[in-house]
């Protein structure tokens, strides 16, 4: 991740004032975003993801900000955001699965360790009937 800035009244160029990889970033849930001068941080709260670091800067007039991402820090906000693991609100939120994902995933299923209830979507392991056990009696004959 990049940070330039870039004169807006007088045009001195472009200035790189931060640049920090986020791969190296371990994503924390404080809430309070606490940060040591020397180490900036990574956060993820709330639906939200925060990079902070401590930095002197020393510059005058009026600057234009810029963050620069890769799809390296892309992703690392991506997982930071929303985990490790892809669910289906990423698709109510709009995200479509590839083909080559679909097979990918289709081939990784055993149909034969699957149960009908689990094909149709109906079964959970919550709501499947418990077994009772009950004495077992032989039928009384009429003589």
């Amino acid at each position: 991740m990049d940070v330039k800035v870039r004169g807006w009244h007088r045009d001195m160029g472009t200035h790189k004032i931060a640049s920090h990889d986020l791969s190296d970033f371990r994503i924390s849930d404080d809430a309070k975003k606490n940060i040591r001068w020397s180490a900036p941080g990574l956060f993820r709260q709330y639906g939200e993801v925060s990079v902070a670091w401590g930095q002197t800067l020393k510059f005058t007039g009026d600057y234009r900000m810029q963050i620069d991402f890769t799809q390296d820090d892309i992703f690392k906000l991506m997982k930071a955001s929303y985990g490790r693991e892809l669910d289906v609100d990423l698709l109510d939120k709009g995200f479509t699965v590839s083909e080559a994902l679909k097979k990918k995933i289709l081939s990784e299923i055993k149909l034969t360790d699957l149960t009908l209830g689990d094909l149709l979507g109906t079964a959970s392991p919550q709501t499947a009937p418990q077994q009772q056990t009950g004495t077992v009696r032989p039928f009384r004959r009429r003589i």
